[in-house]
């Protein structure tokens, strides 16, 4: 009897153990989850790990060049901030890290843009989209966000001179070329 009472108890020890695992694990999940789910906090500061990942596919056509300007075809020379990525006009364009949409705008050098706040005050700014932007101000993104698609709306560094692609800079909270 007291082998079979033995038995008995170390299954139910077990058993417990198994439960508590299993709550433990799922208790891990829930708050694996609700961490992804939480508002980043994009104000200078933080200090919150960002990955960015590639906005669309494509290789790299031209790298950051400032201070270095690159001559031009007309025989002028213009700085690259930020890189471009080779891609053809209608690419979907996604948000390279978690965040929120902080400008859409136009301007003649980036053409149709978007810029994009997260932690630790850094910025990414997307240029030379089409006018189809599918984002607005204060709108929060992931990496899984399309905001737009490859344009040709720079008339400085237009997909003639240059090639269809996206121009994509890395920013501090002042504007300042990372």
């Amino acid at each position: 009897l007291n082998i079979d009472d033995k038995s008995t108890s170390e299954v139910q020890k077990q058993n417990a153990d198994r439960v508590e695992n299993n709550q433990n694990n799922e208790l891990a999940q829930e708050q694996e989850v609700a961490s992804t789910e939480q508002d980043v906090n994009v104000s200078a500061g933080t200090n919150v790990e960002v990955k960015f990942k590639k906005p669309l596919e494509g290789s790299i056509a031209r790298e950051y060049s400032y201070p270095k300007p690159q001559a031009m075809s007309d025989g002028s020379s213009r700085n690259i901030r930020g890189i471009d990525i080779k891609a053809s006009v209608g690419t979907e364009v996604k948000s390279a890290a978690v965040g929120e949409v902080k400008e859409v705008s136009s301007k003649v050098e980036e053409g149709s843009y978007v810029v994009i706040a997260h932690a630790n005050g850094l910025y990414t700014k997307y240029c030379n989209l089409s006018k189809d932007i599918r984002v607005n101000v204060g709108d929060k993104v992931t990496e899984e966000t399309v905001i737009g698609t490859v344009g040709n709306s720079s008339k400085i560094f237009t997909n003639d001179e240059f090639g269809e692609h996206l121009n994509i800079q890395v920013q501090d909270v002042n504007g300042k070329d990372l």
